[in-house]
């Protein structure tokens, strides 16, 4: 950077400063807008001085000295907090109203959702029952052979 750059950022700085009736040069940031909305840090402001001067004026001269009135940005939105992740607790009853019309409706895979996965010993226990009743479950199979994979990994289903 050379001597006349720096003598203009200087310049057009305080010219800045004088403009909006700051006391420091931090406070021209609320003035600059960000590349991701709102104002930008000012750190990056110091980093540009060095790195990025010729944006730096360009940024000064738009959004404060040149306009009749410099316009102080909001801050950055940020993600409420504790919001995300929120769970409904339902009681018994209302959980299986809401089963109920899921099943009415024949959504299976909302379905599979909300209801709790069975155990490994409770469906190998529905599987040998149906075996012995001579009949062949599709979705119980399926759903033991979920449950292995999920509770032993895949060497486990190589070995039944």
């Amino acid at each position: 950077m050379t001597q006349s750059y720096e003598q203009e950022i200087e310049q057009v700085i305080g010219q800045a400063i004088k403009k909006i009736g700051a006391d420091r040069e931090n406070e021209l940031c609320r003035y600059l807008p960000g590349p991701s909305g709102g104002y930008i840090h000012h750190f990056t402001l110091k980093k540009m001085k060095t790195e990025a001067p010729v944006k730096l004026l360009t940024l000064l001269k738009d959004y404060i000295v040149n306009p009749a009135v410099a316009k102080k940005l909001p801050h950055k939105p940020r993600a409420p907090r504790g919001s995300r992740n929120r769970l409904v607790n339902f009681s018994r009853q209302e959980m299986d109203r809401l089963l109920q019309v899921v099943l009415k409706e024949g959504d299976t895979e909302l379905l599979k959702k909300l209801t709790p996965k069975p155990t490994l010993k409770s469906i190998k226990r529905q599987l040998l029952q149906s075996i012995k009743n001579e009949r062949a479950d599709v979705a119980l199979w399926n759903a033991f052979v979920d449950q292995v994979q999920a509770v032993h990994g895949a060497a486990a289903l190589a070995a039944v």
